[in-house]
This record gives structure tokens, C-alpha cells and sequence, in this order.
């Protein structure tokens, strides 16, 4: 992993923490939100009715999220693009 990825990832974590704050404080109702970070998968073989080798390469991910939230109940539904 290279230090750029690494200090993407250390960014979203403590950005988490603020989020995560700010959120605990929410009264219900809609909201949207946005996220991002970091895809790293894995190279693979693949084995069955097709085989061969997958591989991917680092990225970026970026999505949003719409929803609603009851308050105090347990309810809530969310629908995200990502």
C-alpha cells in the first residue's frame, strides 16, 4: 500500500469520528450523507464453470445515501448510491 492510500485512509477514519459524533446528536427525520474511501481488492483465480485470474487495481470509491430517520424507534430505512 503506498502512502498516498494511506493517508486517504487515516483522513476518512478521522473524519469517521467527527461523523460518528455529530450523528449520535440527531433527532430524526431525512438526511443524506456522502462517503468515500478506498478500494483495495485482491487478485484471484477464479474456479468452476469459468476459470482464469481476476485482478484489480486500488481505487477511489465515492457514494450517497438518502433516508429517514424515526427518532427513537428502530426504523431506518436508507436507500444508497454508491
Amino acid at each position: 500500500m503506498t502512502s498516498r492510500n494511506l493517508t486517504i485512509a487515516a483522513v476518512v477514519a478521522v473524519a469517521g469520528l467527527y461523523a460518528a459524533d455529530a450523528q449520535a446528536q440527531d433527532s430524526g427525520g431525512l438526511y443524506v450523507k456522502a462517503f468515500g474511501g478506498s478500494a483495495m481488492l485482491r487478485d484471484t483465480d477464479v474456479r468452476g464453470a469459468v476459470t482464469g485470474q481476476a485482478s484489480f487495481e486500488a481505487g477511489p470509491i465515492f457514494g450517497a445515501a438518502l433516508g429517514y430517520d424515526a427518532g427513537d424507534r428502530w426504523l431506518r430505512p436508507e436507500i444508497e448510491f454508491a
